[in-house]
């Protein structure tokens, strides 16, 4: 039997997910224009660079 994910209520303001959108779209901006251009040639590649970068520079700040 397994239990059900634990989900935590949003208790955020009106204004704060716009205002995390805004970071995480300039953050997306950062990722991509470190990205190689000449490994981006697949949606798999998109993904493994997006991973990589995020996990290098982002989540360790997280």
């Amino acid at each position: 039997m397994s239990e059900a994910p634990l989900t935590l209520p949003l208790l955020m303001d009106s204004q704060k997910p716009a205002q995390l959108q805004q970071h995480l779209d300039a953050i997306a901006a950062i990722l991509y224009s470190e990205a190689n251009p000449t490994e981006l040639t697949t949606l798999e590649a998109n993904e493994k660079s997006v991973r990589a970068l995020t996990q290098e520079h982002v989540l360790p700040q997280l």
